[in-house]
C-alpha cells in the first residue's frame, strides 16, 4: 500500500473479540477490508489525506483522521461516533473518519455498495461516493 498509516494503534491493539462485539451491536460484519484495517492499526491517520475528486485538480477535502475501536479519546472513537450520528446518518452508513470541518467519511455496511467509501456532508445531510472499497480510498488519496 502506498499510503502508510501514522498513530497505528495510537490507543492500543484491537482485540478480535472487541471488535466481534462492536459488530453484534451494528448486527452486521464490517466490510473485510476496513476490518483487517482495524485489526491492524485500529484508528490512525494516513500519510496521504488530500481527497482529489475524478477530473479535478484541487483536493475536495482532507482526510482529519480514521476512528478506532478502543478507550482512548471520545472524539475518534467508532463506537462513540456510532452512537452521536445514528439517528442523522443512512442506516447503512458508518461513520469511519472525519475531515477537518466536521464532515463525515463512512463506509457502507450493507446492501450492493457495502464496503464503499462516502462522504457526508453535515450541512445539507447529502453523500457523494469516494471510493469502491476502503483499500481503494486509502491508496487514491493525495498528498496535501
Amino acid at each position: 500500500m502506498k499510503n502508510r498509516i501514522q498513530s497505528s494503534n495510537e490507543f492500543g491493539r484491537l482485540r478480535q473479540e472487541k471488535l466481534e462485539k462492536f459488530e453484534k451491536k451494528l448486527g452486521t460484519p464490517l466490510p473485510e477490508e476496513y476490518r483487517e484495517y482495524l485489526l491492524e492499526h485500529n484508528g490512525g491517520s494516513p500519510t496521504r489525506i488530500a481527497i482529489v475528486l475524478e477530473g479535478e485538480k484541487e483536493p475536495f477535502t482532507v482526510v482529519n483522521q480514521l476512528f478506532g475501536i478502543h478507550e482512548g479519546p471520545q472524539y475518534n472513537r467508532l463506537d462513540n461516533t456510532y452512537e452521536q450520528l445514528k439517528q442523522v446518518l443512512p442506516a447503512d452508513l458508518l461513520a469511519i473518519g472525519d475531515d477537518p470541518g466536521g464532515n463525515i467519511l463512512g463506509i457502507r455496511i450493507e446492501g450492493k455498495e457495502k464496503g464503499s467509501i462516502f462522504f457526508w456532508n453535515h450541512e445539507n445531510c447529502k453523500t457523494l461516493k469516494l471510493a469502491e472499497s476502503f483499500k481503494s480510498f486509502l491508496e487514491n488519496l493525495e498528498r496535501d
